[in-house]
């Protein structure tokens, strides 16, 4: 059961088909089709809420996996969810809802694309930013302007499927009180969510997809004044641990907030969160291969390949045989909830003192406590801005 997107080349699922694994990839509404919220559409609906139309849809099509699998050979008792990004922000989301409760019995979470800037409340602030209603109205504004009240709802149905998508609404989770009866940022905190064994994990240059050399700070007070703008000038410690000492640093800074940020710290929440809730099948792996620059750090995406095993045909032994451990390690958790065992690599247990976690490279090591020193600075400023209730 996978969340993705549509580069079929990189999720060609036929190595898990031959390793004995049933794979479903689905298809769930994106931009507007699947996040827009508006307070006319929640009006109409007889649970008083918008948005959050791709999870829905999740939902769906996880019922009819528990319906319908056994005739293609699988087994609907063993379900496991996986996705990377925002397919991980996905199956962020089914654990913050109890409405996917019972339609899967373990997850695998791939560099989780969770952060302050896509969760919001349904009809308030949250500190971080405005409510999910209030981004919709401004979209349809700015696509129809200013429309009779009474008139609305028939002028927005009217737009065509272009216009819909070019409606200016990222994809966020939206705290609705019903989809998600509790917030799923403090959820996850109180170690609340759905308690399945989990598998999850990041690379280690998670940043670079979204650091350009050439759009990198030239100077510290540049950089300063960046990190300034992104997070204000209150936390003292969030900026001198993510503003470079010499000018000699100044991209490994960006690929360090970028990547911690957007990827990395709910990766690292998500694990905490399992152990909070005492799931002791609870697994963290950090990937470091980077086949194109073998001295630079994994980028983001970059262990897709690997994962779904089907690196191109002129990659190293090397590389072939970590894409064949790891493709292993998926279906070993996906069979029996633990990616080590049967022959493989014994894989520690996740905790929240150690942290230990399996570091996935061409030589293959475990470790603990990664950049825990950044990561429980980033986590004490969100929690300290991030207000659901406000």
């Amino acid at each position: 059961w996978y969340f993705g997107s549509s580069r079929t080349s990189i999720y060609d699922g036929s190595a898990f088909a031959e390793n004995g694994v049933v794979l479903v990839s689905l298809n769930y509404r994106l931009g507007s089709f699947g996040w827009l919220a508006h307070p006319i559409l929640s009006q109409e609906s007889p649970n008083k809420v918008s948005g959050n139309y791709g999870i829905l849809d999740a939902i769906a099509a996880l019922e009819w996996v528990k319906r319908n699998i056994h005739a293609f050979g699988g087994d609907a008792n063993n379900v496991t969810v996986f996705g990377e990004s925002a397919g991980a922000a996905s199956v962020f989301a089914l654990l913050a809802t109890q409405k996917a409760e019972g339609l899967f019995d373990k997850v695998i979470m791939q560099s989780t694309w969770i952060n302050e800037g896509n969760v919001a409340n349904l009809k308030s602030s949250n500190g971080f930013g405005e409510s999910a209603e209030l981004t919709g109205i401004k979209a349809i504004q700015s696509r129809l302007g200013e429309v009779d009240s009474k008139n609305l709802l028939t002028e927005m149905r009217n737009l065509s499927a272009e216009d819909v998508l070019a409606l200016r609404v990222r994809p966020k989770l939206v705290f609705d009180g019903w989809l998600f009866e509790e917030d799923p940022l403090k959820l996850f905190h109180s170690g609340k969510q759905i308690s399945v064994p989990m598998l999850t994990g990041y690379n280690d240059g998670e940043g670079q997809y979204l650091t350009r050399p050439e759009r990198v700070p030239q100077t510290l007070e540049e950089q300063k004044k960046r990190r300034i703008l992104q997070v204000g000038d209150a936390n003292a410690d969030l900026l001198d641990v993510y503003i470079a000492k010499n000018s000699e640093d100044l991209y490994e800074k960006e690929i360090d907030f970028l990547g911690e940020r957007d990827f990395i710290w709910a990766s690292r929440e998500t694990a905490l969160a399992s152990a909070r809730a005492g799931q002791i099948d609870t697994f963290m792996y950090v990937f470091k291969r980077n086949r194109y620059q073998s001295e630079a750090r994994a980028s983001h995406a970059m262990e897709l390949s690997y994962v779904f095993n089907n690196l191109p045909v002129d990659a190293s032994k090397e590389d072939k045989e970590l894409s064949s451990l790891m493709n292993n390690y998926w279906v070993q958790f996906a069979k029996t909830g633990s990616p080590g065992g049967n022959r493989l690599p014994k894989w520690p247990h996740f905790d929240i003192g150690t942290q230990r976690h399996k570091v996935l490279d061409l030589t293959e090591s475990e470790g603990k406590l990664d950049r825990m020193e950044r990561l429980d600075i980033l986590d004490a400023y969100i929690r300290d801005r991030y207000n659901p209730n406000q």
